[in-house]
């Protein structure tokens, strides 16, 4: 018998000598604190950081930026901002990655949040109307 067919075997025993009450309310579920994962996914977003870090060089020399067509173009030195670009990078695959895999567990938190965030941008553009007055 392996491992993880004692283990099941055992947690069906226990189950069964557990009595059941419905009425009362049950436990909340313990939730189990796993530091490999926080640890994985920092070392995840270092190496991402590191990868983006040597290959936005190779992409993108130099940035020009002319933000009206009779306006004289501004360059970006890409150097001095591929540490800010390469973390930005990194965060945004991090993010992309935890609402594809976890998906189902998200996705009545982030409706709560959406609404959350919705009122509190109309609470904002509210105030700024407020304080400047109406656009006439």
């Amino acid at each position: 018998m392996t491992y993880l067919a004692w283990r099941r075997q055992q947690r069906r025993r226990r189950a069964k000598a557990r009595p059941v009450h419905f009425n009362e309310p049950r436990r909340p579920a313990r939730i189990r604190w796993r530091p490999a994962a926080g640890v994985s996914a920092a070392g995840r977003r270092r190496r991402h950081d590191i990868v983006f870090t040597l290959l936005i060089p190779e992409v993108r020399a130099s940035t020009t930026l002319a933000l009206t067509p009779d306006a004289k173009p501004i360059t970006l030195e890409v150097s001095r901002l591929v540490a800010i670009w390469a973390v930005e990078a990194a965060l945004l695959l991090g993010i992309a990655t935890v609402v594809i895999v976890a998906w189902p567990r998200i996705a009545a938190t982030f409706v709560k949040g959406d609404h959350a965030a919705l009122s509190g941008c109309l609470l904002a553009s509210v105030n700024t109307a407020s304080e400047y007055g109406s656009a006439r």
